[in-house]
């Protein structure tokens, strides 16, 4: 399986932490039917080609994932998209604007 470990710091607190994670997991449960289930600061999800978590503490969010054959082609692409939603969560923490950065 392909892998993806991306994570960033912030400065948002870990309810403003969850509530986005929590915002990602709709959105991948709309458009890709997994499964998600807090346990914790971690949320496990699991769908067909895709098992990972989003880990929401107080000063950082982590993103993991492993892929399926079918996905593995789509890793950089997704661990773009990971990373630039990480970057403005983190940004706006700061009280930057995506024209700041």
């Amino acid at each position: 399986m392909a892998h993806i470990d991306i994570s960033r710091p912030h400065a948002r607190g870990r309810a403003q932490a969850h509530r986005e994670a929590e915002a990602v997991a709709d959105s991948l449960r709309r458009r890709f039917g997994v499964q998600t289930a807090w346990d914790g600061d971690v949320l496990r999800v699991d769908g067909a080609g895709v098992r990972g978590a989003i880990t929401a503490t107080d000063d950082l969010v982590q993103v993991t994932a492993h892929l399926g054959l079918a996905l593995r082609p789509l890793r950089r692409t997704l661990a773009r998209e990971i990373e630039r939603h990480l970057d403005a969560f983190a940004r706006e923490a700061n009280g930057l604007s995506s024209a700041d950065a």
